[in-house]
Parts: structure tokens; C-alpha cells; sequence
């Protein structure tokens, strides 16, 4: 029984950092496309 509830513990917290890691991702090419976005813009203008 315990043992049970902790393999549970261990896959929702699996399932945790491979969230935190796409959010990650997501970030990382959200704030770089912006970059590029603003330089872009910056050197155009």
C-alpha cells in the first residue's frame, strides 16, 4: 500500500518536471522570437 502511493508520488512528480520543462521551452522561444522581433524592428526602423 505505501509502496504503492509513493511509485504514484514518484510519477506525478514526472510528470511535474517534464511540464516545467516544456513551459521551459515554450519561454525560451517565446522570449526569443521576441528578440528578434525587437531587433528586427530596431535596425529596420
Amino acid at each position: 500500500m505505501l509502496f504503492n502511493s509513493f511509485s504514484h508520488f514518484l510519477r506525478s512528480i514526472d510528470k511535474v518536471i517534464f511540464y516545467i520543462d516544456v513551459y521551459k521551452v515554450e519561454i525560451f522561444t517565446f522570449t526569443l522570437n521576441n528578440f528578434n522581433y525587437i531587433n528586427n524592428t530596431i535596425f529596420i526602423n
